[in-house]
């Protein structure tokens, strides 16, 4: 049987009101360690905001669990079909540009490497057949008087130990929890893509 060290994982959601969690996974599903609400409203709230969550990620973790940690950010653009989401305007850009760099380069200054950027259609697979079981199309909702990406929440309970515990205790709007559930989900899938990887390499050798 083959045996890995925990791998560590970041995931960030960029927005006004956006989310960073940290996660660790062994075997199973991954574990969440760590979650930040990230309230970027403004420049100074966003650098403000964003280093603190990277520096109290970092307190968690030692200096080669850090060199080593898989980082994911995602960014608005195609859906996994390849077409367009017409709700990425020049203003959405414009807003999340600035404010994914707050995220990138704070988790870069506390020492993460340079986090990869993916889209809202391509992380989901990284949770292969349980992700299609169980995660909603993006933009959906779980039902429909909740507000959109409300059923992330849910999900992120479902495929992320200790998510659903975390998230039930963050202080603010549904939009924050949204958001952070989010982060959550992409920390997951960052993981095990990289253990995805990490055994793919050691079957080969």
């Amino acid at each position: 049987m083959i045996s890995l060290a925990p791998i560590h994982a970041i995931g960030a959601d960029p927005g006004a009101e956006g989310g960073l969690a940290l996660v660790s996974l062994t075997t199973g599903r991954p574990v969440l360690l760590g979650l930040w609400a990230l309230r970027c409203s403004t420049v100074t709230d966003a650098w403000t905001s964003c280093s603190q969550a990277a520096q109290a990620a970092r307190k968690l973790l030692s200096a080669v669990e850090v060199e080593g940690c898989a980082v994911w950010c995602e960014e608005p653009g195609h859906e996994g079909g390849g077409r367009a989401n017409p709700r990425n305007r020049v203003v959405t850009w414009s807003g999340l540009g600035w404010r994914s760099g707050a995220v990138m380069c704070a988790l870069v200054d506390w020492g993460f490497g340079e986090p990869v950027r993916v889209q809202p259609g391509q992380w989901p697979g990284a949770y292969g057949k349980a992700g299609k079981r169980n995660l909603v199309g993006v933009g959906k909702k779980a039902a429909p008087s909740l507000p959109d990406g409300s059923h992330r929440i849910g999900e992120a309970g479902m495929m992320v130990e200790g998510a659903a515990h975390q998230l039930a205790a963050l202080h603010g709007s549904a939009k924050i929890k949204i958001d952070c559930a989010e982060a959550v989900l992409i920390a997951g899938a960052a993981a095990l893509a990289r253990r995805s990887a990490l055994l793919g390499v050691r079957l080969a050798g």
